[in-house]
């Protein structure tokens, strides 16, 4: 568990003290990283940069999940549900997910991206809930997917 090549040792020992309830050097290690992570942790929870990580103590974490820095995943509200995240999924740096969501297996969550809404697996997300399915078929029928844009980011 301690030398596992996936994470950086400041990760490695982050989940040891998580997951062996060690109460104060735990909390302590984790304000230095400046995480606060309550959840239960899976094996195979891969942060590459384990910093400024929030994520809610009733979220549930898939294994082969991806987070990368300044990630949130928590509740949108005091009294809402947090999110649910499914197996081999990545969230960029930056991303959040809020409220009591559902991300399906094999996503991808852009940086920065701002996620509200169930997303369906095998898809991914970018800005504020904007999903693009991998496959490149549209999620809406009224979305023609990607378009050209000119040199001023209209479409042309």
């Amino acid at each position: 568990m301690l030398n596992d090549a996936r994470n950086p040792a400041a990760a490695r020992f982050l989940f040891f003290l998580l997951r062996n309830r060690v109460p104060y050097l735990g909390r302590l290690w984790g304000i230095v990283l400046g995480c606060d992570i309550a959840c239960k942790i899976p094996r195979s929870l891969i942060m590459p940069h384990p910093y400024g990580i929030v994520i809610h103590g009733a979220a549930v974490l898939g294994e082969g999940v991806v987070l990368m820095q300044q990630v949130t995943i928590g509740a949108r509200n005091v009294d809402d549900k947090a999110p649910v995240i499914e197996d081999n999924v990545f969230v960029g740096a930056g991303a959040k997910v809020l409220g009591g969501v559902h991300v399906g297996r094999h996503c991808t969550i852009g940086a920065n991206a701002v996620v509200t809404h169930d997303i369906p697996p095998n898809s991914t997300v970018i800005g504020i809930n904007q999903i693009i399915k991998t496959d490149h078929q549209p999620v809406n029928p009224t979305d023609r997917g990607p378009q050209e844009t000119g040199s001023q980011g209209r479409p042309v």
